[in-house]
């Protein structure tokens, strides 16, 4: 199968992107954990769940991307013409990035610092094009699942690394990187909860983000659910724990970093879907 056709100007970013997603996960022999200071306990996240066969779910053109070049240009020497190099005359990449999904795009609430594997993936990019990833280079700004294609269109930022699925339909919209990180969704619910799956959740109230692709791979599992929809995961996350509704379904990635922490909450069922993460760009 032949490798889509992209724009010349973003086909070198995405290569770039390509790279550093290699280099991040041959570093990454575990999910990142991320150090508190010993004065302030922080349990541990939930295990990411085991690996799932993801043959056939997602067809190869809609994730299939461009080889990488070679040699690949040395910081501040992006390609005339290229996308790499509008950003590098630029003086700065800006990214948009989640605040709240912990272990991929948070703000550290006792550094004000924001941390996680998305961070990395755009400070790899602002260190391949310009060799640094101080403030100077990199601007690192917050977006919601539902504003991040239209910020990407009205060009309020160079990328978007926000625990974004790589799907056809948003193909259509924006342009996306080599796929760097593959998720699954799943289903989160109070530990009192019966439910073993999705399946057993008739007439009960799930609470997805809005923007994202969690409530069609919700409503495709089981269309007897009742719908909620919130700014965010952390948002559907705190309802849960307020009891405001019966589950929060995303991807497993994201789950693993809310309420199995506390021990009032759990992970079940099967994976139901298939969830590849890349970066956005704008066409």
């Amino acid at each position: 199968m032949q490798p889509l056709r992209t724009p010349a100007a973003t086909r070198g970013l995405r290569v770039l992107v390509a790279v550093a997603a290699v280099l991040l996960l041959a570093g990454c022999q575990a999910r990142p954990t991320f150090p508190r200071p010993a004065a302030v306990p922080v349990p541990p996240p939930a295990p990411l769940p085991a690996p799932v066969n993801f043959a056939g779910l997602i067809p190869d053109e809609v994730l299939a991307s461009n080889p990488p070049l070679d040699p690949m240009p040395p910081p501040g020497q992006m390609p005339a013409g290229s996308y790499m190099r509008q950003i590098q005359d630029s003086g700065k990449l800006v990214a948009g990035l989640r605040s709240d999904i912990v272990l991929f795009s948070f703000i550290d609430p006792l550094t004000g610092t924001r941390d996680g594997f998305d961070v990395a993936m755009v400070r790899a990019v602002a260190n391949a094009i310009f060799g640094s990833d101080d403030a100077s280079h990199l601007d690192m700004r917050t977006v919601l699942s539902a504003d991040r294609i239209p910020s990407l269109q009205q060009g309020r930022f160079n990328i978007v690394a926000a625990v974004m699925t790589i799907t056809a339909g948003r193909k259509e919209q924006i342009d996306f990187s080599e796929l760097y990180f593959r998720a699954a969704q799943r289903v989160l619910v109070s530990a009192d909860n019966p439910a073993r799956g999705i399946e057993d959740m008739d007439g009960q109230r799930v609470c997805a983000a809005e923007g994202s692709t969690s409530v069609p791979q919700i409503l495709g599992a089981n269309p007897r659910v009742q719908i909620v929809v919130r700014d965010s995961e952390s948002d559907c996350a705190a309802d849960l724990q307020l009891g405001l509704v019966d589950a929060v379904s995303t991807d497993d990635a994201i789950l693993a970093g809310f309420g199995t922490q506390a021990g009032y909450a759990r992970v079940i069922g099967q994976p139901f879907s298939d969830e590849p993460y890349g970066l956005g760009m704008q066409k």
